[in-house]
């Protein structure tokens, strides 16, 4: 009875400590795009680096892959917000020819993007018990999921538009070289800070 009793008490210390973690990570994402720091203009209108996939690969990492799906939905969400509010002109642009699949673009390939961060984690800790590099790999693996799916779904939906292509297409070298090269360290290397501290914040609550 002891024993049922403290395992029962150790998943009640357990879920709310998800419950937390998770409802923190979802503020940080609203806070962000509050203060206009979520998307960061490279290019105005048209390229952005994006703090939000941070957010994501930390449930992902802390979490577990269910986490980082929710996460990515929460991304998303944002995202759409953008595109409501005319901060991003081709989001606004989307919106405006088919809103289902602005929300299939924008959520559901984050959606997709926190679940394989989360899926990417578990398999790359198997081969690094002492957790040095996996948090690292990890934000660089959730920082280009994020991008590929995102252009991947932007092609499949869009590709025959000749506006989206004037806005995405022409411009898909400075994409990947001024906007997803940074966005991936940024991810990486905040990713690896912040989840290691989170991991020794969970053994010292332990």
């Amino acid at each position: 009875m002891a024993n049922a009793k403290k395992r029962q008490n150790s998943w009640n210390k357990n879920k709310t400590q998800y419950l937390v973690t998770l409802g923190v990570l979802v503020a940080v994402v609203f806070v962000l795009e509050a203060t206009n720091l979520a998307f960061i203009r490279i290019v105005p209108g048209a390229l952005e680096l994006t703090t939000l996939m941070l957010p994501v690969i930390i449930a992902a990492i802390a979490l577990g892959k269910g986490a980082g799906a929710v996460m990515g939905g929460v991304f998303g969400i944002a995202s759409i917000m953008e595109a409501i509010l005319g901060k991003n002109a081709l989001g606004v642009y989307m919106l405006g020819v088919n809103p289902f699949y602005l929300v299939l673009i924008t959520v559901v390939s984050r959606v997709l993007a926190g679940f394989l961060c989360g899926l990417a984690f578990e398999y790359l800790v198997k081969f690094d018990r002492r957790r040095i590099w996996c948090y690292a790999a990890t934000g660089f693996i959730g920082s280009v999921l994020n991008t590929v799916l995102f252009l991947s779904a932007v092609f499949l939906l869009f590709g025959g538009d000749p506006a989206v292509q004037e806005g995405v297409f022409n411009v898909i070298g400075a994409v990947i070289t001024v906007g997803a090269i940074p966005e991936a360290v940024f991810c990486t290397f905040i990713g690896y800070t912040v989840a290691t501290a989170l991991e020794k914040a969970k053994l010292t609550n332990n």
